[in-house]
């Protein structure tokens, strides 16, 4: 606990191992964002996830991809504070982790009632936000609702 600076050389390290898997890569570049978004430095803590992200895609990684997304809500709410936004990125987690049993989707379950309860949210709201989301991600894997939630301000 605290020793972000040695867990960030050691990371760093890794991804300049030429031949590093890709999951490899991917988790390096998520557990940094991880340490940048603990200490506050969210515009690296953003590109990193969103790397890390590509390449769970490339990998087909729906777990990976899921907890990324979770990790980016997390973000819209902690820097931009964007709990709409967020919610919805909460949502994407929890459809892709949903259908496969994963243990996480509880988390993101817990997670999304709570904001939903603090947003006001009704059951129809969210039943609508289901479908927007789901629509959305179906047709540009979540690019919009991540660039919104996480956009610079005006």
């Amino acid at each position: 606990l605290g020793h972000y600076d040695a867990a960030r050389t050691t990371l760093r390290d890794a991804l300049t191992i030429q031949d590093l898997p890709s999951w490899t890569r991917a988790y390096a570049l998520s557990a940094l964002a991880d340490i940048d978004a603990n200490q506050g430095d969210y515009p690296a803590a953003r590109a990193r996830y969103e790397e890390s992200l590509r390449i769970e895609r490339e990998l087909d990684d729906r777990r990976g991809e899921a907890a990324t997304i979770a990790q980016l809500g997390w973000l819209a709410r902690q820097w931009r504070k964007r709990d709409d936004e967020a919610f919805r990125l909460y949502m994407v987690a929890w459809l892709l982790l949903a259908p496969m049993g994963h243990t996480q989707a509880g988390t993101v379950g817990n997670i999304l009632n709570q904001m939903a309860a603090d947003l006001g949210y009704d059951k129809d709201t969210v039943e609508r936000v289901v479908q927007d989301v789901e629509r959305e991600y179906a047709s540009d894997g979540g690019r919009g609702m991540i660039d919104e939630a996480l956009r610079d301000e005006a």
